[in-house]
């Protein structure tokens, strides 16, 4: 199954930061859909973002633990903050469960579209050519040198590059770029 994804300017729904919970009765309850694999985003640097409900969601959920090739359907309690810093979160999530998941199958694939001038700032550090990871941990492949050349080539002009990922087998396991187009 292809799932098409285009990096699209970043919706700010919260970022990581302090701030003292106001411990109001007020806090809400929400169902989050959260995707199978993250997105990189630029908030205070860039990183890499779950996608929930649609947007980019820039702030964890505390008890959620990411698995790369897992979506889950999860409800989430969410408290506003009383005074947060400038650059800090709004509201605290916390997971009440996780309602359901569903796991990829290996070579299900989604796409990226990634600014690679990005990469100049640590976004796709280079193991070596054949194994490199993203800004997570996460590692991934190219499925030939022709991809990986032309990730590369990308990278040194700077370019944006299309980019399709498969997931292995296991698919929280390293991700394979099958495409890569400037």
């Amino acid at each position: 199954m292809r799932r098409p994804w285009l990096l699209l300017p970043p919706l700010l729904l919260g970022c990581d930061g302090g701030g003292e919970d106001s411990g109001a009765p007020d806090a809400s309850v929400q169902t989050f859909e959260i995707s199978d694999h993250r997105f990189p985003c630029v908030g205070e640097a860039v990183r890499l973002c779950m996608q929930i409900n649609g947007s980019y969601f820039y702030d964890e959920i505390s008890g959620f633990s990411f698995q790369w090739g897992t979506a889950s359907t999860a409800t989430v309690s969410i408290t506003p903050i009383d005074d947060p810093p400038a650059d800090g979160s709004s509201a605290r999530y916390e997971l009440i469960e996780v309602v359901e998941t569903q796991v990829a199958s290996p070579g299900d694939t989604f796409d990226w579209s990634l600014d690679t001038s990005l990469a100049q700032s640590g976004y796709i550090p280079y193991l070596d050519m054949e194994t490199m990871t993203l800004l997570d941990g996460h590692p991934f492949t190219c499925a030939d040198a022709n991809i990986c050349d032309t990730l590369s080539d990308a990278i040194d002009a700077g370019e944006i590059v299309s980019l399709t990922f498969a997931f292995g087998d296991p698919v929280d396991g390293a991700l394979e770029i099958i495409a890569a187009e400037r």
